[in-house]
């Protein structure tokens, strides 16, 4: 006997790939210093796929930061979307 498996619907994958690059805006909004590390965790998802985050951000213009003191992540100046 076949199993069912749940189809996912085609728009359904975006969306959770939109609210993890919203929670990272957000965790460096909240000015807490997040790094790859703690942003992994807390998204459960990989320090590489946090790495390609990051990089969007920058390709979208954020002026995203690294401070190696606080070792995390900052905007150095208001950016919105």
């Amino acid at each position: 006997m076949k199993r069912k498996t749940k189809k996912k619907s085609p728009s359904a994958a975006p969306v959770g790939h939109v609210r993890r690059f919203l929670a990272i805006v957000e965790a460096i909004r909240a000015g807490d210093f997040p790094n790859k590390v703690t942003l992994a965790e807390e998204l459960k998802i990989t320090t590489r796929a946090v790495q390609h985050y990051t990089v969007l951000l920058r390709e979208l213009g954020a002026p995203l930061e690294f401070d190696r003191e606080r070792n995390g992540f900052y905007f150095s100046k208001e950016w919105y979307l």
